[in-house]
């Protein structure tokens, strides 16, 4: 078996990679299933021979850490400067809600440190008060580099940059992905069901992603989702039968089995696809409420 490339693949999309599912808010329409009752930060060490399996496989140009609320992960610092040392030239992004930047203070300078990374802050709350909170945390992470800052405003928040480096992106909306799923009603969670396999598959919004769990390459969201919720929470026999079918890429099954994931399984629907229904409903990987107007205050 071929374990290595003669060159590497090159990722077409961003690469995915999910450091834990705990989160330090309950927001209702999280992509990550909001009732999640199994919350839990994973181990770098534990997949790190996949993650080394990947670097030498895989050429990637953006990579973005998800949760959860990523800055509750105790070692997101290990997680990140592996992520660095694995992929030297890769832009990396980290989504937080703010909360948490001055707790980790350490953590977030770390990040906003780095010159090809950025810190991209959600206000989650529709309340002006807490934005100022969170704004009032960004100000103090990046009080280190005042008399190298640069602060911009555009129509959906505020960018930081330091030495004309993008270190941290503040936005003055709050930012949801469009839910593959229709609800969750106490521990069941339900699909919109009876999509166009093939058509649903066009029109969904994750099908260029590629997401990273446990060092296991995904198809998407939902066949993440249900790997690690299905023993808390309750999917309809029909949706079970699916993702009984699925199984994610190891990068420990060689080559062969890589480039057959990546340039064939991957590009095409999967039975999921046909419950998430994604051609049957108005689909937006973002949409919006104007939290506070701008231009915010300054350092």
């Amino acid at each position: 078996m071929t374990t290595t490339f003669e060159e590497k693949l090159k990722l077409n999309g961003t690469l995915i990679v999910i450091t834990n599912n705990s989160c330090n808010l309950s927001c209702s329409n999280c992509l990550l299933l909001p009732h999640f009752e199994k919350q839990e930060e994973y181990s770098w060490n534990s997949i790190s021979d996949r993650m080394e399996a990947w670097a030498r496989s895989l050429d990637v140009d953006d990579i973005a850490i998800a949760g959860g609320e990523m800055f509750m992960h105790p070692n997101l610092d290990v997680w990140f400067s592996n992520l660095r040392r694995l992929w030297p030239n890769a832009r990396i992004e980290v989504p937080t809600n703010g909360t948490l930047l001055s707790k980790r203070l350490e953590l977030s300078r770390l990040i906003c440190s780095d010159k090809n990374a950025i810190l991209r802050v959600s206000c989650l709350y529709d309340n002006p008060d807490k934005y100022k909170e969170i704004e009032s945390q960004i100000h103090e992470v990046l009080d280190i580099w005042k008399d190298n800052l640069e602060i911009v405003s555009d129509n959906e928040g505020i960018n930081y940059y330091v030495n004309n480096n993008l270190v941290l992106r503040y936005h003055n909306i709050t930012h949801f992905a469009n839910p593959y799923y229709q609800n969750i009603t106490g521990k069941n969670v339900n699909f919109h069901m009876n999509g166009d396999q093939e058509e649903s598959f066009k029109k969904c919004i994750w099908h260029a992603d590629y997401i990273l769990q446990h060092g296991l390459l995904n198809h998407c969201p939902a066949t993440v989702n249900y790997a690690s919720s299905n023993s808390v929470l309750r999917f309809s026999p029909e949706v079970v039968e699916s993702f009984k079918k699925y199984t994610p890429c190891d990068p420990l099954k060689g080559a062969e089995y890589i480039k057959w994931y990546i340039n064939e399984y991957k590009q095409n629907s999967i039975e999921v696809c046909k419950h998430c229904a994604y051609d049957k409903r108005v689909t937006d990987k973002l949409f919006n409420l104007k939290v506070v107007q701008l231009p915010s205050t300054k350092l």
